[in-house]
């Protein structure tokens, strides 16, 4: 039987003016899916709960990027959304490789204009 994690413990975040991760990834999927290369693009989420007294886990792809969608010429698409300064887990630098080697789109973005110029730079196949 599969045992859910330990409780994390969370840690008092000092004040910022810098915007949440969970604010950049919404104004992100906002401006890409108005973006002329993009087909479609949406967020998946992962992580686990319990259901009908047993422990259920969804999306079992280990570092899967936040967003995920295909570009108009048919790759794949994923983007891992940080926050300023932060940067992608292992596990996700592995993902966003792997849908590189496959030929898809896949990087790192801390803000809008980042996931824009991600999605300018591909050329249209």
């Amino acid at each position: 039987m599969v045992q859910p994690p330990a409780p994390r413990t969370v840690k008092p975040r000092a004040k910022s003016t810098e915007p949440l991760e969970k604010q950049i990834l919404a104004a992100v999927m906002k401006a890409l899916r108005l973006h002329p290369k993009v087909g479609w693009i949406g967020r998946y989420n992962s992580g686990a709960m319990e259901a009908d007294g047993r422990y259920v886990t969804f999306n079992t792809i280990c570092g899967q990027s936040d967003l995920m969608g295909q570009m108009k010429d048919g790759r794949m698409l994923a983007i891992e959304v940080k926050r300023p300064g932060k940067a992608a887990t292992p596990s996700q630098g592995e993902f966003l490789a792997m849908v590189t080697k496959y030929n898809g789109v896949a990087g790192v973005v801390h803000s809008v204009d980042e996931a824009i110029n991600l999605a300018n730079q591909i050329g249209v196949k």
